[in-house]
This record gives structure tokens, sequence and C-alpha cells, in this order.
């Protein structure tokens, strides 16, 4: 049975202190406790999908199954790393990523972080958010308490390939599920909503 982790999602990155950085993405101030990139981790555009990940792995790939992933031996039940029961592994009670298992913190360095749960919620919970085309590329127009928006492209997600692009959008947090260690939390947007 397929479960959490075996796919990869799409990252955006999130600035945790106020910062120049030369290089895209630009950090955008939503009016949030963080300030959020202008696009999605190895994007050059708001509407460019960027780049996929498996939680928890710095490198895109071009499978993400149990089999493929880089934190366990195999299967969701012999997790090597971010495990809180034993059932699953190895057990070491990490519920958010090291900065060395961060893809946004080892592609961009300084203080970019992919978002947690929590700053995940403060994006769904203060901003307004709607389904648009841009470029040609569906996805959602996200705008902030102080009228500061971001794009979140509807990228789809990958396992063996690539699937629900323009329709489904999947993002993955920096927080672990703990009550079922095989899975992360994670954002998802359609456009049926």
């Amino acid at each position: 049975m397929a479960r959490g982790l075996f796919y990869a999602a799409i990252i955006v990155a999130a600035l945790t202190v106020s910062l120049q950085v030369s290089a895209q993405p630009k950090a955008v101030d939503l009016g949030l406790s963080v300030k959020w990139a202008s696009c999605n981790l190895g994007a050059n555009q708001p509407e460019e999908y960027g780049n996929y990940y498996a939680w928890g792995e710095v490198k895109p790939k071009d499978i993400y199954l149990w089999r493929t992933y880089k934190l366990c031996k195999g299967d969701y039940d012999s997790l090597t790393k971010y495990n809180t029961k034993s059932e699953y592994g190895q057990v070491d009670y990490r519920l958010y990523l090291e900065d060395s298992d961060d893809a946004a913190y080892v592609a961009l360095g300084g203080k970019w972080r992919i978002p947690n749960a929590e700053q995940w919620g403060e994006l769904i919970e203060k901003c307004s958010w709607e389904w648009i085309s841009e470029q040609g590329k569906s996805g959602v127009e996200v705008t902030g308490p102080n009228g500061n928006k971001i794009f979140l492209p509807a990228a789809g997600n990958w396992g063996e390939k690539l699937s629900g692009e323009r329709y489904i959008g999947h993002y993955w947090t920096a927080s672990l599920l703990s009550s079922a260690p095989f899975q992360a939390f994670f954002v998802i947007f359609d456009i049926y909503k």
C-alpha cells in the first residue's frame, strides 16, 4: 500500500528574517511572520513549476517511490530518520527537517527554509486564495493582508511520472506527521475546490 512520502511535491521557500537575496527567488513580504519566495525552488519565474523533491531530500530525481527514498531501507516501515514510532524503523523523534535535509536551505542557504506546517497554516488562514492562470499556467494567487501577492502553480506531483499538473498543487511543509511518521504535512489545492 502506498503511503505518504513516496511521491515528490513542489517546494516553495520561506525567509525567516529580513535579508537581501541577490539570486532568484525574491523574498515577498505578505504581512506574515515569514517572507515567502516569489517562485518555487528551481524555478526562475512564478509560473514555472520548479523542481520536485521527496520529503527530506535535497536533490531532484527521476522516480519517487519508497525503494528510491534515501531516508528508509526500501519501504515505509524501515525509516532511518524522522521517525516517532518503532514499528516504522529507527526512532529519533525529529519532527522538523534539519538544515542538511531542507532543500530550500541547501539550495539557497542563508535563512531560507521550507515553511513548516504552522507557517503554511498562517498563509492559508490570513491570506486570500484565488484560482487563476498566470502566463498560461494554472494555480493560485495568494494575497497577503498587506496586499502583496505570490503565485503557486498547480504543478501536480511525481511518483514514477508527473501527474495532476494544471489541476492540483502539492507543496511540502518541513513538518513531520508524528502520529504517522511515514507522512509529512503537505498543502494541496486543486481547481475543483
